[in-house]
């Protein structure tokens, strides 16, 4: 005979025995549920502390002055200028061209001619220059940039003297420019084509960079920047050569 299974009814106070453990399960899911929200609120500031460039190596860490790059002569391309907050990213610059009024200063590098074509031609000559047939060229471009031709023609002579030495003779640069982008090069500088093409680029840099960007405009504010002192150029020798030569022309 089969035993009979009764229902019985289970008293109340056995039952809360067996709710109870459900009840402290629920108890016990909330802070659990807390903690997991509190995980993710906090870990995007968490993950940038320790994934940060800086922590990997792959920002600039603490800001430091760039090194040089350098324009003629083994001196830096450009040298930040205390007029200036920022860097044009190419040595050309982004710069407008200058306006053509001078700033009072006998030699802002601005303003009409003061020598003219024949004159570029014969002084060129007197140093045996092999740009002697560029002096129109170096005269034109003057005027189209509003640059004295005569600043062109004094860097010129004190970078090369007139092309008849160092790297000049081989890349046509009236001013020594380091290679860049885009350039042929020869020994670290530019190589131009022709003397007219490096005379050019020579006008462009100083009017985009150095007048446009940084706005210098005085051989006294531009040669410290192109020529410094800190790659082993003296500025001060530079500056009063081109003020000797260009004075003399004038005179």
């Amino acid at each position: 005979m089969r035993p009979h299974l009764a229902l019985v009814n289970q008293p109340v106070e056995d039952r809360a025995l067996f709710a109870a453990p459900r009840r402290s399960s629920s108890l016990l899911v909330l802070p659990l549920a807390l903690a997991i929200v509190m995980v993710f609120v906090t870990w995007p500031h968490d993950r940038q502390t320790r994934l940060g460039p800086a922590n990997l190596g792959l920002g600039a860490g603490p800001v430091s002055a760039a090194g040089p790059q350098t324009i003629a002569n083994q001196r830096p391309l450009f040298v930040t200028p205390t007029v200036a907050d920022s860097r044009p990213a190419a040595n050309k610059g982004d710069g407008a061209p200058a306006p053509v009024s001078r700033s009072g200063d006998p030699f802002d590098v601005r303003g009409a001619p003061t020598v003219d074509a024949p004159t570029i031609k014969r002084i060129l000559r007197s140093y045996g220059s092999p740009a002697v047939d560029a002096a129109d060229a170096m005269y034109a471009l003057g005027v189209q940039y509003g640059i004295d031709p005569a600043f062109c023609l004094a860097f010129f002579i004190h970078e090369s003297t007139a092309g008849t030495a160092g790297v000049a003779r081989v890349t046509k640069s009236v001013g020594n420019i380091r290679t860049t982008p885009g350039y042929r090069d020869y020994q670290g500088y530019r190589h131009y084509d022709s003397w007219e093409q490096g005379i050019d680029d020579w006008y462009q840099l100083i009017s985009d960079l150095y007048i446009g960007a940084w706005g210098l405009t005085t051989v006294d504010a531009i040669i410290p920047v192109y020529a410094p002192s800190s790659d082993g150029n003296n500025p001060t020798g530079y500056v009063a050569t081109v003020k000797k030569l260009v004075g003399g022309w004038r005179a």
